[in-house]
């Protein structure tokens, strides 16, 4: 599991292997962090191996969180299985849970033997007058 690598933004980027529909990747920030706000700036996925034809980028909140909940904090467009999905410019608010963790959710359209590479960015969450 990858950790934040800077304390002011974070970008996680990995690989993920034998990924079924609604497996989810821990994106796990440094425990300070724990219930607190960022920023989801960028996510790039990338299907290098499997048998689905399409997937679907999603970024949970909760590790439990379902396709078309609240806790579904982000949804991309779906892609087939040799194109890259990447949307720059996000900036969608997500609450880190208690153990300071957001889930990247690939989506694959079928299979359990999906591999991927990804890129996910935050930055801090600023308010206006705060």
């Amino acid at each position: 599991m990858p950790t934040a690598t800077e304390p002011s933004r974070w970008y996680f980027a990995s690989t993920v292997e034998n990924e079924a529909a609604t497996d989810k990747t821990i994106l796990q920030f440094e425990t300070a962090m724990a219930n607190k706000l960022v920023l989801l700036e960028s996510v790039a996925v990338q299907q290098t191996g499997g048998t689905a034809a399409s997937f679907q980028p999603r970024v949970f909140d909760v590790a439990a969180g379902a396709n078309a909940s609240i806790n579904e904090r982000y949804k991309a467009t779906s892609v087939l299985a040799a194109e890259l999905s990447h949307e720059n410019e996000i900036l969608v608010e997500v609450l880190l849970d208690t153990d300071a963790r957001a889930y990247l959710q690939p989506s694959p359209s079928s299979g359990a033997d999906n591999d991927y590479d990804y890129a996910v960015s935050f930055s801090p969450c600023r308010r206006l007058g705060a």
